[in-house]
């Protein structure tokens, strides 16, 4: 209309109406290059046009991940748990897997993690919380799914020998001495909706990190499971992000710092691969000491540290035994530095999730509360917890 506009008053204001014509073929040719590349780029995909149905699906999962449509970003929730493999003696303190379950899947899913870092999960606990748990909270969201199934895919090797799926042949637990052969997966949850799976990769705290099992020197094996993971809502080149989670030794100064320089040597090398690295989980160590120090020194940032307040004062453990002066912040989320210029952390918390007992609704105002950074009320502070490890939710920006 603006073309046409000035045409129009081209053709009556000037003399010569050669000069209008010569206009008319210039504003041709240039409707004729715009509407030529649209429908090029739109064949290509590099131009969405279904939109009502992308900003639906928007609006019927959990915000997630970058919007590649736009110059806007929205924030990725990252989320790492300890989730307590089941010990024989939880049952005298009524905190078994199976009473603990159904508030930690609850939780997921009202938590909706756009990457999800797990510690002291059995394969057993992944299945149960991903097939077997009916999950109302994906119900209310989007009306069909059912199970945190439907949401996520998962990656996570077995810490004993690299397997993944069970087997009569695995060794016993070494930790809860109750006969199950099953242990630690460091799993990864992704949203399958947001992301697709580039690569999996695992590798072991140890001298040989490529030898499953193996560790300095511990009757376990130390994983470390890694995604690359890629938008996947556009087949642009986009950038990937790698995904790792861990739990390193407990009570040896000497066998934390040597794993420190295994993940530091493993993510020097593979930084080509990922635009955006991270690793989060369990580090049994707290801020200041030399663990913590030795992180910093070979090149990851606490993403939290920034944006959480008074984070010396911040525990990531809970009341387990009702000793809470044993309570300490030894959960992290670090960003390997090449990539961290570019982060900005909207968000940190450390959640504490009630097991037990909770309808959903209070359930879900339990979490948004401390999301908040609001104080709970004491009695759902005394609540018994879900884990002997809170949450820990880091929303950031890229």
């Amino acid at each position: 209309r603006t073309y046409k506009g000035d045409l129009q008053r081209s053709i009556f204001a000037c003399k010569n109406c050669e000069e209008a014509m010569r206009r008319t073929k210039r504003h041709r040719l240039v409707s004729f290059v715009v509407f030529t590349l649209f429908f090029s780029y739109r064949r290509l995909g590099y131009i969405e046009t279904s939109w009502p149905a992308r900003l639906n699906a928007q609006l019927s999962e959990p915000n997630l991940l970058l919007d590649s449509n736009s110059r806007q970003s929205r924030p990725l929730r990252i989320v790492s748990w300890n989730l307590r493999v089941p010990f024989p003696q939880d049952e005298a303190i009524n905190r078994t897997w199976a009473e603990r379950r159904e508030a930690i899947a609850n939780a997921i899913a009202i938590l909706q993690p756009g990457v999800l870092l797990l510690q002291e999960d059995y394969f057993s606990m992944n299945d149960e919380l991903l097939h077997q748990i009916v999950v109302p909270a994906l119900n209310g969201l989007n009306g069909s799914n059912a199970f945190l199934s439907n949401t996520y895919q998962r990656y996570g090797l077995f810490n004993r020998n690299g397997e993944s799926q069970p087997s009569p042949t695995w060794p016993e637990n070494a930790f809860t001495g109750d006969g199950v052969r099953d242990g630690e997966h460091n799993s990864i949850w992704w949203s399958q909706r947001s992301w697709k799976l580039m690569k999996a990769s695992s590798f072991w705290l140890s001298h040989t990190p490529q030898v499953p099992g193996t560790s300095f020197g511990e009757v376990t094996g130390r994983i470390v499971n890694c995604v690359i993971l890629r938008n996947a809502h556009t087949d642009k080149a986009h950038p990937d992000y790698r995904f790792c989670s861990v739990h390193l030794p407990s009570q040896n100064v000497t066998k934390q710092i040597l794993s420190t320089e295994v993940l530091s040597s493993r993510f020097a090398e593979d930084q080509i691969e990922a635009s955006y690295s991270f690793v989060g989980g369990d580090f049994n160590t707290e801020p200041k000491s030399s663990v913590y120090n030795a992180m910093l020194d070979h090149g990851f940032n606490d993403v939290a540290a920034s944006s959480m307040p008074k984070y010396d004062e911040v525990v990531s453990t809970s009341d387990w035994y009702k000793e809470a002066e044993t309570n300490q912040l030894i959960d992290f989320l670090w960003i390997y530095n090449k990539s961290s210029r570019s982060i900005q952390t909207q968000n940190s918390v450390f959640v504490s999730i009630p097991c037990c007992g909770f309808d959903f609704s209070t359930l879900r105002e339990h979490i948004e509360t401390q999301i908040r950074g609001e104080e709970l009320s004491s009695t759902h502070s005394q609540e018994r917890p879900a884990s002997d490890h809170r949450v820990l939710v880091v929303d950031i920006v890229i």
